[in-house]
C-alpha cells in the first residue's frame, strides 16, 4: 500500500523539481572540483532543497513500496522473491525507464559518490570557520582549531560543498529517475487498460 498515492501532475512537478535540484547540485560539485574553492551563498539553497528532498524521498519510498512484488507461497519463497527484486537496481529504482536511461542515471550516481569520497581527505582537516584576529583562516576539527593558508581554507570550503552537493545529487538523481519511471509505467498501464 503506497504511503503517498500522488497524481500524475504532482509526480511531474516533483520530477521537474528533482531535475532542477540535481542540475544545481551537479554544478556545485563540478565547480568545486574544477576550481577547488567554494561557491558563495550555496547554504541559502538548502532552504528550498531540504523540503524538496523530504517530499521526494517520501514519494519515492511510496513508489517503491507500491511496486514491490507480493509473491504467494511460503516464507522462504516470499523472501527469495523480495531479495531478488531488491538486488536489481534498475527495477528497484528505475522500473519503467529504458535500460540506457537507467544506466545513465546509475552512472551519475556512481560519479557523484566518487566525488563525495574525494572530498573526505580534505574534510579530515576540519571545517572552515571565521578566523580570529591572529589567524584569519581557521579550520575547526571537533574543537581543534588549525590556522591554515588561504588556499587550504578555500580547499576545505570546496570539500564541504563537494561532499554535501554530491550526496544531494545522488538523492535528486534517484528521485528524478524513480518519478520518471513511475510516469512512464503509468502511461503503459493506462494504454493497456484502454
Amino acid at each position: 500500500m503506497p504511503i503517498w498515492n500522488a497524481s500524475e501532475t504532482t509526480d511531474r512537478r516533483l520530477m521537474r523539481a528533482a531535475a532542477i535540484a540535481a542540475l544545481v547540485a551537479g554544478v556545485i560539485v563540478v565547480h568545486t572540483i574544477v576550481f577547488d574553492r567554494p561557491l558563495p551563498g550555496v547554504s541559502a539553497l538548502l532552504v528550498p532543497g531540504i523540503p524538496l528532498l523530504a517530499a521526494g524521498q517520501i514519494r519515492v519510498v511510496s513508489i517503491i513500496l507500491g511496486r514491490r512484488p507480493q509473491p504467494s507461497g511460503g516464507w522462504l519463497r516470499r523472501m527469495r522473491a523480495q531479495l531478488e527484486w531488491n538486488h536489481d537496481m534498475h527495477r528497484f529504482f528505475f522500473e519503467g525507464l529504458s535500460g540506457r536511461a537507467a544506466n545513465a542515471l546509475l552512472a551519475v550516481v556512481l560519479l557523484s559518490s566518487v566525488a563525495a569520497i574525494s572530498a573526505v581527505p580534505a574534510l579530515a582537516r576540519g571545517n572552515p570557520q571565521r578566523g580570529s584576529g591572529s589567524c584569519p583562516w581557521e579550520l575547526d576539527n571537533h574543537g581543534v582549531i588549525a590556522c591554515v593558508s588561504h588556499a587550504e581554507y578555500e580547499a576545505a570550503g570546496a570539500a564541504v560543498q563537494r561532499f554535501g552537493g554530491s550526496i544531494l545529487l545522488v538523492f535528486f538523481v534517484i528521485h528524478f529517475g524513480a518519478l520518471r519511471g513511475e510516469l512512464a509505467r503509468r502511461r503503459l498501464t493506462d494504454a493497456d487498460a484502454a
